[in-house]
C-alpha cells in the first residue's frame, strides 16, 4: 500500500507509472517499426508483423525511465503496464522481462493469453514482485534499466500485426 508503513516503520512509496525516454529493437525476430511510439500513450503505436516464416518478434526494449529512488531505500517490487493489441488472438507474449543494458534479467512474466483486437492495458509483476532480481536503487535508477516486450504466434497462424501504444513502469519502495 503506497504511503502506508509496515511493522518496522518503513514508509511505502511508489515512483508512479513512468514512460521511457528510449524504445528500441533488440535481438532476433520481426523488427518493430516506429519504436518511439511506445514511449507515449497517444493511440499511435510501435508495430511488428509476425508470420510468413517469422513466428516471433525482436524484443521491444524500453529504458531511460529517470527514476530517482533514494539510495537508502529498499525496493519492494516493480509493476509494468503495456497498452497493446493485435490483429488476432493468436498473437501472445513471448517475453516480458526486466532488462539491464538491453539484457533480460530475472523472471519472464509473459502471459499465455492472446492479445485482443482492442487496445487494452495489461499489468505484469506487482508492488511486491521482484521478478527474481536483486533490485536496488542503483539498478532501477540507471538509464539502462528497463523492460523488454516480445510477441510470438504459431507458425501456421498466417501473418498478423502486433501493436504497442505505451510501456510504463512503477517501482514500489520502502524508506
Amino acid at each position: 500500500m503506497p504511503g502506508g508503513s509496515d511493522a518496522a516503520g518503513c514508509v511505502r512509496k511508489t515512483t508512479g507509472f513512468t514512460s521511457p525516454t528510449a524504445v528500441e529493437n533488440f535481438g532476433t525476430g520481426g523488427t518493430w517499426a516506429r519504436t518511439e511510439k511506445a514511449a507515449i500513450q497517444d493511440e499511435q503505436t510501435a508495430s511488428v508483423v509476425v508470420g510468413g516464416g517469422v513466428d516471433h518478434s525482436a524484443a521491444l526494449v524500453a529504458s531511460g525511465f529517470g527514476f530517482a529512488v533514494p539510495a537508502t531505500a529498499r525496493i519492494e517490487g516493480v509493476r509494468v503496464r503495456v497498452r497493446r493489441n493485435a490483429t488476432t488472438t493468436e498473437v501472445h507474449d513471448r517475453e516480458v522481462s526486466l532488462t539491464q543494458d538491453k539484457t533480460s534479467i530475472g523472471n519472464n512474466k509473459a502471459k499465455p493469453d492472446g492479445w485482443g483486437s482492442s487496445a487494452s492495458e495489461v499489468e505484469y509483476g506487482g508492488e511486491n514482485v521482484k521478478w527474481s532480481v536483486d533490485l536496488t536503487p542503483a539498478l532501477v535508477n540507471a538509464p539502462t534499466f528497463g523492460v523488454a516486450v516480445a510477441v510470438e504466434m504459431p507458425a501456421d497462424a498466417g501473418t498478423h500485426g502486433a501493436y504497442v501504444d505505451v510501456i510504463r513502469i512503477d517501482v514500489a519502495y520502502c524508506e
